[in-house]
């Protein structure tokens, strides 16, 4: 049989992977945005409460983190409210 049937096929998107660094993270934290566009990044404490939220352009955005006691974060991006990757940090003192 030489036809294809098109209902085998999928089609994967994938968002490139975003990258904060370093972590453990003391006084800056560099993220790094693959996208072409905006989005939204929020950190979250260990214990689910927002610590800062801000607006990541496309290229990435240095953020300071000296205001933030030490102890273990969440990093989440969103995009047109869908989640696109989260990240796991660690604050040094």
């Amino acid at each position: 049989c030489d036809t294809l049937n098109e209902t085998n096929s999928v089609a994967e998107v994938t968002s490139p992977p975003f990258k904060a660094y370093p972590n453990p993270v003391q006084d800056h934290l560099y993220i790094d945005n693959p996208l072409q566009t905006t989005c939204q990044a929020v950190v979250f404490n260990a214990m689910g409460q927002e610590v800062e939220g801000f607006v990541l352009q496309p290229g990435g955005l240095t953020v300071s983190t000296t205001s933030w006691p030490t102890g273990i974060y969440q990093l989440v991006l969103e995009s047109h409210s869908r989640i696109l990757e989260k990240i796991n940090l660690v604050k040094l003192e």
